[in-house]
């Protein structure tokens, strides 16, 4: 991402900017009304209730304080759906390096609470990346995804 491109997104979010798509790098970031374990909670409820499992929670902020750093909170919720996850698993092996599905909540320096996670764009990228045939069925997939996406994270976050 240019530096121009930086210094606008992060002029966005410390102008208390709701909602940041950043369509080059394949994510969406959206601003949480709530503090961040609500946030974190309040995610994780939302991806339960539509059938996902919570497969971990990566906390960074313990991470680094765990090697005497500090960080505002920042967590990662990986999550999935096995029903539909592993036949594109038995298919396609390799695309579980980078499946199930990530959600990040972040706290920046100002304590505003973020939620980022990676687009219709990103997962598109990965089925090329990993030989999934491109085509009209994958778009819709890809398309639909990010839909439950959006609705899992705008819960959490309004």
């Amino acid at each position: 991402m240019s530096n121009l491109k930086r210094y606008a997104v992060a002029a966005l979010m410390l102008a208390g900017g709701t909602h940041v798509a950043i369509a080059a790098e394949e994510i969406t970031t959206k601003r949480s009304s709530h503090p961040f374990i609500a946030t974190l909670e309040r995610l994780e409820a939302s991806a339960k209730a539509r059938g996902f499992t919570i497969f971990a929670r990566l906390d960074h902020a313990a991470a680094a304080a765990a090697v005497g750093q500090t960080m505002p909170p920042s967590t990662v919720l990986v999550i999935g759906n096995p029903k539909v996850g592993t036949e594109r698993f038995l298919r396609f092996p390799t695309l579980a390096i980078d499946l199930p599905l990530k959600v990040l909540i972040w706290e920046d320096q100002s304590g505003a609470v973020w939620v980022t996670y990676n687009n219709a764009g990103h997962m598109l990228t990965l089925s090329q990346r990993h030989g999934l045939p491109a085509s009209d069925a994958a778009k819709e997939q890809a398309t639909r995804t990010e839909a439950m996406m959006a609705t899992i994270t705008e819960t959490a976050a309004r």
